[in-house]
């Protein structure tokens, strides 16, 4: 009866022991995974911050060409007036330019909204990478708790190895004193918080903006011509409009 109940502690001590590696190993996989995690968000985040760069250099080509056009617009004007060209010819190139500009405007807006949406998910992945690096500094600092308590459950192993060799008159002091060391370590252990936030997703560029061609003489266009046409008039120039420019949300 006694060889039983001693091969049924020794049962429970090596099950209570493995339920103590557990979460340790767990951990571990779970360090790994956020470190892989880690690596493809900064990956990401480096694309991000690459297409930004790149969206950007597009939107200052948009806006050089936006600038060439109105020049042009004016130049037909222009012409038109010292005698060169009949004033409806002049209109009619010079509209066409002006649908030219329409166009590239679109296009300029459109590349600074995704600039600045960029901009926005790149802050996020930052976030996001900061969150990643404070998890694996905890679950590091965890483990090397648990491990440095699990070396303290480990030495009273010994305790095992002496039962054998425990009198008839004072075992039943052995295993009180066994039990009382297991109650003590199984109070001393905490469980590995395996809970982890989800990650933010980022969400798909924007999509592409319309920028299909209207008709040749549309309200804008006109009204614009017309504006353009009073200010040569006058000897005002348009050609330095001021262009939207896009906010800095993230350091390039």
């Amino acid at each position: 009866m006694f060889k039983n109940l001693i091969k049924a502690l020794k049962g429970l001590w090596e099950a209570f022991l493995n339920l103590f590696r557990s979460p340790i190993k767990t951990a571990e996989n779970k360090i790994k995974e956020l470190k892989e995690l880690q690596a493809k968000s900064n990956e990401s985040l480096g694309n991000m911050k690459a297409l930004t760069i790149s969206t950007k250099r597009e939107l200052e080509k948009k806006q050089q060409e936006i600038k060439d056009l109105t020049k042009r617009a004016e130049s037909i004007l222009k012409s038109a007036q010292n005698g060169k060209i009949s004033q409806e010819q002049a209109d009619i190139e010079a509209a066409k330019v002006l649908k030219e500009k329409s166009i590239a405007q679109k296009e300029a807006n459109h590349f600074a909204s995704l600039i600045k949406n960029y901009e926005l998910q790149a802050l996020k992945a930052e976030e996001a990478v900061s969150s990643i690096k404070h998890q694996i500094s905890a679950q590091e600092s965890a483990i090397a708790n648990l491990k440095a308590r699990k070396q303290v459950v480990d030495s009273t192993k010994e305790i095992q190895e002496g039962l054998n060799n425990i009198s008839k008159g004072s075992t039943g002091n052995k295993l009180r004193q066994l039990k009382s060391e297991i109650t003590r370590d199984e109070n001393a252990i905490s469980a590995s918080n395996e809970a982890y936030t989800d990650m933010i997703g980022l969400d798909d560029p924007l999509a592409e903006e319309d920028t299909s061609s209207s008709l040749l003489y549309d309200p804008n266009i006109n009204s614009e011509l017309e504006m353009m046409k009073k200010q040569l008039s006058s000897g005002t120039s348009t050609s330095e409009e001021p262009i939207p420019q896009s906010q800095n949300y993230v350091k390039s």
